[in-house]
């Protein structure tokens, strides 16, 4: 028996090479291009890069590859030492337990050769590509080195004796160390005889053993041998389609090869285009007969030449897999061949003739009752029609359901439905009761042959079974003889009725008007029911004389089972025990209201009682500013509400609430809002909500963008021509630009993009779906030809449209960019639908939801709209699929993958012929998932499809039929209150019209006669109109004179809007200000209001703001007119039962027989802008009685235009004005300067001067730095330049930043010829965005004798370092290097916040810059408003469970729920303001958790942890249960295994004085801490590490007092610990510094004696104020002190990291690589961040791209040009959870536990010239800081 033992490597080699895989795309090739070649028991001395300890080969080798600088390693087995080396590396020499290797580069001739064997291989998929290259990249470290010895001859002779199990070993190491196809293919050979053939893991692995043998082969006979072998892995692994490609190449590779030619020949028998079944379709009017191939068939091609047809009238169709013959007849002997040669989709071809027979069989019978309508009007013939197919005797039963149940059948979904057998037997059961039982006989026409044929029979059931008393009635319907399991019950529902009931539902309630459905007459007092969901009765009227009835509005308001379900109108007779009903009839509320959008219904949504206006004063913000909001609060008439209590809600990006504010009152129902912007807020899409109740709905809502922006300096508008392009027609595009201070934007680069997207909707045709459904064309992005603006600041191309777009719409987006004179983009985006040239059909499902009732008919429209946009005549053929899902599941590289495999079956199908109208289809479905499909008739033009579902999860009475079209035109478009409007009518016939005026509720309703034709109807024009109105008329003809089949509608209506002249509610405001002034001054600003009401004050507030700010967001001047008075929705919801009405059909009548016995009974800041911006808010205005106010607007260094918005109001009316004010120097000048600079970047700062007014000539050119901390070096290349009028011409002003970071405020003077001196001010913040280092000095300071800095401390660090010492115990633990760290750390998840802020509740003075006696008052005070600030920002990520999220409102993290909460506990024993229900609610999520918690015996570990912090922190808040902790420690004291859970559980028995059983916990906490041992690798939910462990282990101790653990002891221990983190150069986690702070202050209350140049200490940490300054022990004994420095690193960092590699690469938006060490200004790049983990773990990680200062990002949140879905080439990038595109950096955050490497991409461009610090990317691990890694720095050049 073989020794099968290395075939166990094979799963393991498999999981690893899957979790390293990655795409192929992302890699130079197929193959690796380099890989390790290892040898056993050697040593390769010297040379060492670095030490990597704790680790594994695979993960050794990883870091090696990813080192460019890596050319050998060592990998010491025993230790677990990784040694990546490079050039000094020495020879190899002995070394037991050492593997070494050199590093072998895959030789270009190889690589070569295999990419083209790869591109001979299609069949060779992706994932197959990259699970062989995983698999190569990992057999090295999984398999062992060879030592000394022949291997091959070892191979050879194992092979020989029949032991291929140690042939492949042996192979196995050979492929190991050689890496050779023919190694690889006979590796796969003999893993194919020595595996399970069942394994899927195996097989896989020997695919990818093939696939590596077959591309790096270099002989065809090798790799036609490897592609065999790969045949026989795929068909193990049901891929038999590509086992057949693989031997066909093979066959073409080695032609003569008889065993090659034998397993294709028997593959193709298998797996080669053949009949696998064959399908009748008889059950539908038109049947098919179908052949089921075993590939999906191209519906493009003909198959009629391909088949031998029994008549020539037949057709033939593609659908799937499926080739269907049409045109047959039910009993029809069908025989076909399918003829040798015919394709498949993709090329597969029939080998051989396949004859095939079948027998249409006649139809299965069939009953049903055609659509949902339940009335049948008590006047005229009342009979009911059903349909039948192949049945000649029905059998009847009529069930009667109690007004009680109507409620609950209507809850249960089966009012107006089909039963299956079930529900039948059910409904009878619980809900009716029979009163009539029968047959009938199906009416058949004579002389004609009925068989198959649908069959309509009219039933004469009151007439038979009655005299039916009024009520509810059901007639079930069954096919006698036949089993009702198979052909199901049909129903129909139906009440015998004169009532014609419609209703209205308003803000003034509900009104229901009943007319006679016989002679249309009013019903006079009937009683009219409102029914609530719980079948209770809300309330009774009765109606009026005119047939109306009203219920007041609170009753619609009740939710739930109160909520209004329908109406009941009700004739009683008799009294007393006797009463009883003479007519009823109900109409359901949960019924969709009418859509009437397709007749004019529009707008803003209809007015509520409380109508809320809201407007900023701008629509984009930095960081930083002030958010100014005014708010109008009115009522449904426009009218002021007084002292309305409001709340405004922030609401983050993510949807998380930041603050709360109370609106400041304005007088006449006005408010304003000001919110400044945090400086650490996350940018993106802000909300601002207000609320009437702290947590009602949201009455009224404004977004605001907070981003990092500049304002655009330039303005223009493309225009295209109107109207649908044409596929493959030209689109000319024209523009003009010009400056926003009002000069031509001359000579600037125009570039855009062309985006085609597929698009379903067009405007006009709401509702309508356009093109199949599953179309999965993708948006194809194509860059425009570039181009410039003339010298007028124009532009035109023409852009060509492709022509094989297909037969469906598209949406053509031109967006168009101007660059400034930087590369900064100003975009403008212009869109037009692309029309192929044939009608596109258009579907629109007439139900609601995507769900029909199963057992219901499916309604639709359909449309056809030609290439005009217009409806068009065009005949349809559509089908009914059902579609039905299989899934098939299958291996590729040992990873199973599922394929859905979907068939479909045709259900109906029929014809249409939509035109001016739309047409209707109409099917019924049972069970299931179907797709429509609709095509034109003639085949010319593309078909569009829709799929829906059948079954529950339908919406209930979806479907409602709209009322047929009435026209309603009215005389004029507006009218005043008092005028006459005149409304025409077109009625259909003779009648009676219900006109109605409504708004958001009905104003006013009349009945009028109308006749055929045109009628003309006077209406008064009343206040109650308000703004504007709907007039609709409802048209209703009587029963009485109708006869059987007539067409006219029954009910129709139509509607028209008549605006109205709000009179005094609109004031009319104009500004009066200079059309054009000069900057750094002010503007005088009157705002005038006329038509205010008399004695009524006129409030306003005023707003003016850059133009160029307002641009980003297109935010327009506030509009309250058109808000209050603008066209509305329709606000009333119209029902009626017309559409529910039984009519007759005029079919013939069945024979009925009675029959039974039933009777019938009753956060990191950006950098500030370069310019100041130019925003200002003026607050409340009060005019005076002249109707005028003036206010001075302030307006600094600004060029540009001034749009002045203002929003005005009285206790009666509102207004608006706004005006644009041209702020100009004579000669403008337009700086174009980096966000930033980093010190030592060199920028070449932009100067357009621009002559505007005034004399032209010399103009003298100055500049200066007039401050700021940072200096920088200027110079202008002239003093002066010559303007000729209106001309321009552009300085390029070199700036080189120093060393020191801070603000350069920099000046510019221009003096004109006249002796102006016109200024411009600009600010360019210095600063370097490395990520900061930090070094450390200990040191011991002798009584008496001082110390100063030592310069090693600050060198290669750059000046403005943050200097600290820290003394006593302090200086032990490097207290001020961690709050250092702390302080400085950029990001701002929960976890960090709450870092940042725990050791300043104890240290006050810690964020101050001095630190000794008589100067820490204010900084204390700063301090605490920076707690105060993190602690509202903290509450702002609290679930609604009272737990907190990482870095949104979330839950579920117990661990970091305690961690807050026990922060926020401490903070409110410091004294700082915590929302007492925030607080209660964090305890009691704590108290809840730990209650529900699993019993920690059997939870994880890291559970366990959590739990224990919880305990702890509700022990000291007296909230835990100290029995359960005593349980904890007496039964499962073993559970907590890590050392801080012990101790926590430990400082919670203590906090109950249970001191022997802390002692306990704290002892087991001291053995459970080995802080010698190196730190494991692995995801830690507890956020922890050893240190960060005995850090708290060492607080917790010694605030518990506990005497087991020696603190002085383990203080040294994590003392050395820190010390030895600084030696190997890595940073303590947030968690490490926070917690060393806490022990430090657990262990010390008191300051040790320290002077700080002369002065006493009064903390044990403190900055310095310089590297002079001088710290003294005025002690008696020995001080130890720390000193540390943190700053910016002098130099860029070699790449380099422990546990990730990070790596960033630049590509065109094509997909072609840049080099980014120098591009030109303008370019646009694509920057790819990956990472790649070292090994599995992870953990919660930040990635930083910081920028280069003349780079910018094009930020997706402003322009689209920064959207990455739009670059089609581009694959594989990861989504972060948080991601953040500032303007000195990328930044993301991410849990990644995976050892597969991720990418995160981002858009940005060139934009100032100069050479520029391109600062290194790096990733980090939040919580393990030495797991972190970071790419090359380096330079950059932008050119210009």
């Amino acid at each position: 028996m073989q020794d099968r033992s290395w075939l166990r490597i094979i799963p393991a080699t498999l999981a690893l090479g899957l979790s390293l895989a990655m795409p192929v795309h992302a890699q130079d090739g197929p193959l690796p291009a380099k890989r390790i070649q290892l040898q056993a028991d050697t040593d390769m001395p010297g040379g060492d890069l670095g030490q990597i300890f704790d680790t594994t080969l695979q993960a050794c080798i990883q870091a090696c590859l990813g080192d460019a600088q890596c050319t050998a390693l060592t990998y010491n087995q025993n230790a677990r030492a990784c040694f990546p080396k490079g050039e000094g590396a020495g020879a190899p020499a002995a070394f037991a337990g050492a593997l070494s290797g050199r590093v072998v580069a895959t030789s270009a001739e190889i690589r070569l050769r295999a990419e083209s064997r790869a591109a001979a291989a299609p069949f060779i998929a992706a994932p197959d590509l990259t699970a062989a290259q995983a698999q190569a990249r990992t057999f090295a470290a999984m398999n062992a080195a060879l030592g000394a010895g022949d291997a091959r001859q070892a191979a050879t002779q194992a092979e020989n004796r029949g032991d291929l199990a140690e042939a492949a070993r042996i192979t196995a190491q050979i492929v190991a160390r050689d890496d050779t196809g023919a190694d690889w293919t006979d590796l796969a050979r003999l893993t194919l005889y020595t595996s399970d053939s069942d394994s899927s893991d195996a097989s896989a692995a020997i695919a990818s053993m093939a696939v590596n043998g077959y591309l790096r082969a270099d002989q065809d006979a090798v790799a036609a041998r490897a592609l065999s072998w790969l045949a026989m892995a795929q068909e193990r692994l049901g891929r038999g389609p590509d086992a057949l490609k693989a031997l066909r190449l093979a066959a073409v590779l080695v032609p003569g090869d008889s065993a090659i030619a034998t397993a294709l020949q028997e593959s193709e028998a298998r797996n080669g285009l053949r009949v696998t079944d064959s399908q009748v379709g008889s059950e539908g009017r038109m049947p098919r007969f179908c052949a089921v191939m075993s590939r999906e068939l191209d519906s493009g091609t003909d198959y009629a030449p391909f088949l031998r047809l029994p008549a020539g009238d037949l057709t033939v169709e593609a659908d799937g897999n499926r080739l269907c013959i049409g045109g047959l007849t039910h009993g029809q002997q069908v025989a076909l061949t399918l003829r040798a040669g015919l394709p498949s989709a993709d090329g597969e071809k029939l080998a051989r003739d396949v004859a095939l027979t079948g027998y249409v069989r006649d139809r299965s019978p069939e009953v049903r009752f055609a659509g949902r309508a339940y009335v049948l009007p008590a006047s005229g013939d009342q009979r009911l029609s059903v349909v039948t197919v192949n049945a000649d005797q029905l059998n009847l039963g009529l069930l009667k359901i109690s007004d009680r149940n109507l409620i609950r059948a209507m809850t249960e979904d089966m009012f107006a439905k089909p039963l299956d057998s079930w529900q039948a037997d059910y409904f009878s059961d619980q809900m009716a009761r029979e009163v009539w039982k029968g047959t009938a006989q199906v009416a058949k026409p004579v002389g004609q042959d009925v068989l198959n044929r649908e069959l309509t029979t009219s039933l004469a059931i009151p007439a038979e079974a009655g005299p039916l008393e009024p009520g509810i009635y059901i007639l079930q319907a069954g096919i006698q003889n036949e089993n009702v399991s198979d052909t199901g019950l049909a129903a129909q529902w139906f009440v015998i009725s004169d009532f014609g009931i419609s209703t209205f539902s308003g803000t003034d309630g509900l009104t229901v008007a009943v007319r006679s459905l016989k002679d249309t007459s009013a019903k006079v007092d009937a009683e009219v029911a409102l029914v609530s969901r719980s079948n209770e009765v809300l309330a009774k009227t009765v109606t009026d004389d005119q047939g109306v009835a009203r219920f007041a509005p609170g009753l619609a308001l009740g939710k739930d089972g109160a909520a209004p379900a329908l109406v009941t109108v009700t004739y009683w007779q008799g009294e007393g025990d006797n009463l009883a009903p003479r007519d009823m009839a109900f109409l359901s509320l949960s019924d969709p209201e009418f859509d009437l959008s397709d007749r004019g219904v529009e707008g803003a949504p209809p007015a509520p009682p409380i109508d809320l206006f809201v407007t900023t004063d701008r629509g984009a913000y930095r960081v930083g500013e002030t958010v100014n909001a005014t708010i109008l609060a009115r009522d449904a008439d426009a009218r002021a509400l007084e002292n309305l209590p409001l709340t405004a809600v922030v609401l983050r990006p993510d949807g998380v609430e930041a603050t709360r504010l109370a609106p400041t009152a304005a007088a006449a129902g006005g408010a304003t809002v000001n919110w400044q912007i945090p400086g650490n807020a996350p940018r993106g899409t802000w909300r601002l909500e207000l609320r009437a109740e702290a947590d009602g709905p949201a009455l009224a809502t404004q977004r605001l963008l907070v981003e990092d922006f500049l304002p655009e300096r330039i303005d223009f508008t493309p225009s295209l021509p109107e109207g649908a392009a044409r596929a493959g027609g030209t689109l000319d595009l024209s523009l003009t630009a010009r400056w926003l201070f009002g000069a031509p934007a001359a000579n600037l680069p125009v570039e855009g993009q062309l985006r085609l997207s597929p698009t379903r909707r067009l405007a006009g045709f709401d509702g309508f779906a356009f093109g199949r459904e599953d179309d999965d064309a993708s948006p194809v992005t194509n860059s425009l030809p570039g181009g410039s603006t003339d010298a007028t600041g124009s532009y035109q191309t023409q852009i060509t449209l492709p022509g094989d777009l297909g037969p469906r719409p598209y949406d053509a987006q031109a967006i168009i960019d101007i660059r400034e004179g930087a590369g900064r983009p100003v975009e403008r985006v212009e869109s037009r639908v692309v029309m192929p040239d044939q009608p596109v059909i258009g579907i629109r499902p007439l139900f609601q939801g995507d769900t029909v009732s199963e057992g219901s008919e499916a309604r639709f429209a359909v449309v056809a709209v030609g290439p005009d946009l217009k409806p068009a005549a065009q005949p349809v053929r559509w089908v009914l699929n059902r579609i039905d899902t299989d899934y098939q599941w299958y291996s590729i590289g040992g990873q199973w993958n599922w394929e859905a495999i979907t068939s479909r079956s045709r259900i109906a199908e029929g014809t249409a012929e939509p035109g001016d109208a739309p047409a209707e289809i109409t099917a019924t479905v049972a069970w299931g998932q179907y797709e429509l499909v609709v095509e034109p008739a003639s085949g010319q033009g593309g078909a569009s499809s829709v799929q829906f579902h059948a079954g529950w999860g339908a919406i209930a009475d979806a479907g409602t039929p709209t009322p047929d079209r009435l026209q309603v035109v009215l005389d004029k478009p507006a009218y005043r209150s008092g005028d006459t409007a005149q409304v025409k009518v077109q009625a259909a016939s003779d009648g009676m019209g219900i006109v109605s005026v409504l708004s958001n509720r009905l104003v006013s309703m009349r009945t009028v006669s109308l006749k055929a034709g045109e009628n003309s109807i006077e209406m008064p024009v009343t206040d109650d109109w308000g703004a504007g109105v709907y007039v609709t008329v409802s048209a209703i003809r009587p029963l009485e004179a109708a006869a059987p089949g007539q067409r006219e509608p029954i009910r129709a209506l139509g509607l028209a809007h008549a605006a109205v002249d709000p009179g005094d509610r609109r004031l009319t405001a104009s500004i009066e200000a200079p059309q054009e002034t000069r900057p750094r001054g002010t503007v005088p600003v009157t705002l005038r209001v006329e038509g205010a009401a008399e004695g009524d004050t006129v409030q306003a507030t005023i707003a003016a703001v850059d133009q160029g700010i307002l641009n980003l967001t297109k935010f327009t001047p506030p509009d309250p007119s058109d808000h209050y008075f603008g066209q509305r929705r329709l606000g009333v919801g119209l029902r009626d039962l017309y559409g529910r009405l039984i009519l007759p059909t005029g079919a013939p009548d069945g024979a009925l027989r009675e029959g039974g016995d039933a009777s019938l009974a009753s956060n990191a800041e950006a950098p500030p802008p370069t310019e100041k911006l130019m925003s200002w808010f003026s607050g409340p205005v009060t005019l005076g009685p002249d109707g005028t106010a003036t206010v001075q607007v302030p307006v600094g260094d600004f060029n540009g235009e001034v749009r002045v918005m203002a929003v005005v109001w009285s206790a009666k009316g509102v207004g608006q004005a706004d005006a644009s004010v041209l702020v100009r120097d004579p000669v403008v000048m337009t700086v174009t300067a980096p966000a930033f600079l980093a010190p030592g970047d060199q920028a070449q700062v932009g100067l357009r001067l621009t002559h505007a007014t005034g004399p032209s000539g010399q103009m003298g050119l100055a500049v200066e730095q007039t401050g700021g901390d940072a200096p920088v070096s200027l110079t202008l290349p002239v003093d002066s330049v010559t303007l000729a009028d209106r001309a321009e011409a552009q300085v390029q002003m070199p700036v080189t930043a120093g060393m020191s970071e801070g603000r350069a405020n920099l000046r510019l003077t221009l003096t004109t010829p006249d002796g102006q001196a016109l200024t411009k001010d600009i600010v360019i913040p210095v600063a370097l965005n490395e990520t900061d280092i930090q070094r450390q000095d200990r040191l011991v300071v002798a009584p008496g004798q001082s110390i100063t800095l030592p310069p090693a401390l600050t060198q290669g660090i750059l000046p403005g370092a943050m200097l600290t010492a820290a003394v006593g115990p302090y200086a032990r633990l490097d207290v001020a290097g961690a709050i250092a760290r702390l302080d400085r750390y950029p990001y701002g998840c929960t976890e960090q916040l709450t870092s940042g802020a725990m050791p300043l509740l104890y240290l006050p003075g810690l964020a101050a810059t001095e630190g000794v006696e008589g100067g820490g008052v204010k900084e204390a005070g700063d301090t605490g408003q920076q707690v105060q600030q993190a602690i509202t920002q903290i509450l702002t990520r609290q679930g609604s469970n009272g737990g907190f999220g990482l870095w949104q409102a979330d839950s579920g993290d117990l661990w970091l729920e305690a961690y807050v909460t026990d922060f926020l506990s401490k903070a409110r024993a410091a004294g700082y303001a915590v929302p007492d229900t925030a607080f209660r609610q964090a305890i009691d999520n704590l108290r809840n958790r730990a209650n529900y918690a699993t019993e920690p015996s059997a939870a994880d570990p890291e559970d366990n942890a959590a739990l224990a912090y919880a305990l702890a922190v509700l022990a000291r808040e007296r909230a835990a249960t100290v029995g359960d902790l005593r349980y904890y420690a007496d039964t499962a004291a073993g559970a907590f295994a890590t050392p801080m859970a012990a101790a926590n559980l430990g400082a919670a028995l203590a906090s109950y004085g249970d001191q022997q059983r802390a002692d306990r916990m704290f002892t087991q906490a001291r053995n459970l801490l080995n802080l010698g041992a190196p730190e494991p690798y692995g995801f830690r939910s507890d956020y922890g590490t050893k240190l960060r462990d005995a850090t708290a282990m060492l607080a917790l101790a010694a605030e518990a007092k506990t005497q087991v653990i020696d603190t002085t002891e383990l203080t040294s221990q994590v003392a050395e610990r820190i010390a030895r983190a600084q030696e190997d150069g890595r940073s303590l986690s947030t968690q490490e510094s926070v917690w060393t702070v806490m022990a430090a202050r657990a262990l010390s209350q008191s300051t040790p004696p320290a002077m700080l140049n002369g002065v006493a200490l009064n903390q044990p940490v403190t900055a310095l104020p310089d590297a002079d300054a001088a710290i003294a022990n005025s002690g008696d004994t020995p001080l130890e002190v720390t000193l540390t420095a943190t700053g910016k690193p002098a130099g860029p960092p070699a790449a380099g990291g422990r546990g990730y590699q990070i790596s960033r690469s630049y590509f065109s938006t094509e997909g072609e690589a840049i080099d980014p060490a120098s591009v030109a200004q303008g370019t646009r790049m694509v920057a790819r961040i990956t990472v790649q983990p070292q090994q599995a773990g992870g953990g919660r990680l930040i990635v930083s791209d910081p920028l280069p200062a003349g780079w910018e990002i094009d930020n997706p949140n402003l322009i689209r040009a920064g959207d990455v879905s739009a670059l089609d080439w581009l694959e594989g990038q990861t989504d972060a959870e948080m991601t953040e595109f500032r303007a000195d950096r990328f930044a993301a955050a991410l849990t990644w536990t995976s050892e597969d490497p991720f990418t995160l991409v981002y858009i940005l461009r060139a934009v100032t010239p100069g050479t520029f610090r391109h600062p290194a990317a790096s990733v980090e691990d939040m919580y393990r800081p030495e797991y972190r890694a970071w790419s090359d720095g380096g330079t950059v050049t932008v050119t210009p």
